[in-house]
């Protein structure tokens, strides 16, 4: 009887778990190997914590960092269990039957920032003014686009650049320019009096309750088959830790500087908020999704795909 009693005790006070293992700031899916490839950069800062254990390379995680171009050949590797993707790419190839990703989560809401040196700066500082942006034809732009429709402002021209990098550095007292994280950070490290608007609070200020929904993380169904399992416990460990990092983001600065992702953890600390990365099941922001989609339906194919998309 004692010995029974005393194995309970050690049960609750331990907390034992075959499958998972809690360390430090995530839980660990400890009975499955699992891959995530994910363009390298703000995108995979959400899941820098997994690929290491106990101060060790985790042995059961990979993270696999692809170029921007490139990760839209990730979705035919049967090797990844998940990919991180633009979400209009995933639905785009979905729709194309040359991918059987299914969304599982929303993993960034958007890194777009008006920046300027003007003294007082404000959206309506914006209306008359000539605008450098990056990206013409993409959703990020339609955002843009978008949020400059929502708060009537009207730039004297808009002159597209090839990308964050090169609207960061037009940064000037007579200019106002759209770039994003890790960019702005850069930027302010060499210019203290840049002011900064996210272009997604801006949206979000005006949608009742709606995001922009960038980038997602999508599960291979034929891992859904062998270890469905083990995915839905890591996925219900990035929305635990995602919950953490929300409140708090500079908790991952470590380990993204870790994977290279910035140099070094200061500046990690200073990108992260604006980085936008947490996570959400895609069902509960399906609506935002949609929202989403509808600002530009041409970069995702023209239509969106039903029910049976949905992960999780």
């Amino acid at each position: 009887m004692f010995k029974k009693f005393f194995g309970i005790i050690l049960l609750i006070i331990f907390g034992v778990s075959l499958t998972s293992c809690k360390s430090g700031k995530v839980t660990y899916v400890d009975d499955y190997k699992l891959t995530v490839a994910s363009p390298s950069g703000a995108p995979c800062a959400l899941i820098t914590p997994y690929t290491a254990k106990d101060g060790k390379e985790n042995p059961n995680f990979t993270l696999r960092k692809v170029s921007g171009t490139a990760i839209t050949a990730e979705f035919t590797n049967e090797e990844n269990d998940f990919v991180i993707a633009p979400i209009n790419a995933g639905i785009n190839l979905y729709n194309k039957n040359k991918s059987t990703f299914k969304i599982a989560g929303v993993i960034t809401w958007g890194n777009l920032f008006f920046a300027s040196t003007m003294e007082d700066f404000s959206i309506d500082k914006i209306n008359g003014k000539k605008l450098y942006s990056f990206n013409e034809a993409s959703i990020t732009s339609a955002l843009v686009l978008k949020v400059l429709e929502l708060y009537n402002i009207t730039p004297s021209e808009i002159e597209y650049k090839g990308d964050a990098v090169s609207t960061a550095a037009l940064i000037s007292n007579d200019s106002v320019v759209v770039t994003a994280e890790p960019q702005l950070t850069a930027a302010k490290a060499k210019i203290s009096n840049i002011k900064s608007l996210s272009v997604t609070s801006l949206y979000e200020n005006k949608v009742n309750g709606l995001s922009f929904t960038q980038a997602a993380i999508f599960v291979n169904p034929a891992s859904i088959e062998t270890k469905k399992d083990g995915i839905d416990k890591f996925l219900k460990s990035l929305s635990e830790l995602s919950q953490n990092v929300k409140n708090d983001p500079s908790i991952i600065a470590d380990d993204c500087v870790r994977e290279k992702i910035f140099t070094d953890t200061d500046s990690a600390k200073q990108a992260l908020p604006g980085c936008n990365c947490y996570f959400k099941y895609a069902k509960e922001v399906k609506e935002s999704i949609i929202a989403t989609a509808n600002l530009g339906l041409n970069y995702y194919g023209g239509s969106l795909p039903g029910d049976e998309f949905y992960y999780a």
